[in-house]
């Protein structure tokens, strides 16, 4: 089992084809203030199974602060590769929507891919505190 894939965008889906589409990857939030809360950001995983393996598996994704508090409640679900091929294996894609995500710390945060209870994956998110600056926009929160 591994995870070939794992970003966090603003947007993401797939189309009929299953291909993916990924828009405005970033790893950091820049917020004027603390608490933040985030508009939307997407989890896009895409994890590659051996051959031999079981086609369905548990999913745990934990959202952590520097401290290790959850920001969010664990999301727990299954994973299906459907048919695992003898050769090539099987691959899965999945994409979370998270909208209106709360902050309240600065610092390292860490979006942690757990597959049958084993840490997998792990993305580091950073939390900065940066003034605003009139530069003639508004309302926009920078990545």
């Amino acid at each position: 089992m591994q995870v070939t894939l794992a970003v966090l965008a603003d947007y993401a889906a797939t189309t009929d084809q299953g291909k993916l589409v990924i828009a405005g990857v970033f790893e950091t939030i820049n917020a004027p203030a603390l608490p933040a809360t985030h508009p939307m950001m997407a989890l896009v995983l895409r994890i590659a199974a051996d051959p031999g393996e079981s086609a369905n598996h548990r999913l745990t994704l934990r959202l952590v602060d520097p401290d290790g508090v959850e920001v969010i409640p664990a999301l727990d679900g299954e994973i299906s590769f459907g048919e695992i091929h003898p050769q090539e294996g099987g691959r899965a894609q999945v994409i979370l929507n998270m909208p209106g995500v709360l902050f309240t710390k600065a610092g390292a945060h860490s979006l942690e891919v757990l597959i049958d209870g084993r840490l997998e994956h792990s993305i580091e998110l950073f939390v900065r505190l940066v003034p605003l600056v009139d530069n003639g926009f508004s309302g926009h929160q920078l990545h």
